[in-house]
């Protein structure tokens, strides 16, 4: 989305779209995942090669949250 729309687009649909889970009862825990992996989304905008693969890296290194 930060491609096509720019990071400051995709921040305020994103951080809508997560106001919308709190008001449905997800849990704190659920948000802060969200948001921190929105945040890491939108810093990899613009940078070379696909989104599937640039998230799939981020993942293996450890910069995504994830619950158990």
């Amino acid at each position: 989305m930060g491609d096509v729309i720019g990071k400051s687009c995709a921040r305020i649909i994103g951080n809508a779209y997560e106001d919308s889970g709190d008001r449905h009862g997800q849990p704190p825990d659920e948000r802060e995942m969200d948001d921190h992996n929105n945040r890491v989304g939108r810093s990899l905008a613009g940078k070379p090669g696909s989104c599937k693969d640039l998230c799939q890296k981020a993942l293996d290194d450890g910069k995504l949250k994830v619950l158990r």
